[in-house]
């Protein structure tokens, strides 16, 4: 009986970091956010290494086009799709990134979003691209084709 306390308080304290490490952005969090900014290349560039969300600035520090947006309504907007990603499996590859999207808060705090050809990274948690992410970067001109991101018919 002992042996599945354990159990039962490990699981028990797995799930609370997790909800608390993959906590969403709430309408009041989102209303502190400044600016978004997003860095980004072509999403038909090809490296023969994979580009981790850490290297991505070194890694393609010529190549880099920048976006910055300060408007609340297309922040939200932004903030809604992000919101709305579903968690990927461990078996998902973690992003080979192309698209990279600073939150930054009004106390200084900066939020990563990485994205990749097959998922979105942030605080370590993978997500899966939805038609929706895939749409708005289609409408901001980050990429060319909603296809661009595999998965998403």
């Amino acid at each position: 009986m002992n042996k599945m306390r354990k159990i039962i308080l490990y699981f028990t304290i797995v799930f609370t970091f997790i909800s608390c490490a993959t906590a969403h952005i709430n309408n009041k969090r989102a209303d502190s956010i400044k600016k978004i900014v997003i860095k980004y290349i072509d999403f038909e560039i090809e490296t023969p290494f994979k580009t981790d969300c850490e290297d991505f600035i070194s890694a393609f520090k010529n190549m880099i086009q920048t976006i910055s947006i300060s408007d609340k309504e297309k922040i939200n907007e932004l903030v809604s799709v992000i919101n709305k990603l579903p968690h990927a499996t461990n078996k998902m590859p973690k992003p080979d990134t192309r698209i990279k999207i600073e939150l930054i808060y009004e106390n200084g705090e900066i939020q990563d979003y990485c994205i990749g050809q097959f998922s979105v990274t942030h605080n370590g948690e993978l997500y899966i691209p939805t038609d929706d992410l895939g749409n708005l970067l289609v409408k901001m001109g980050l990429i060319t084709d909603i296809q661009d991101l595999c998965g998403i018919h």
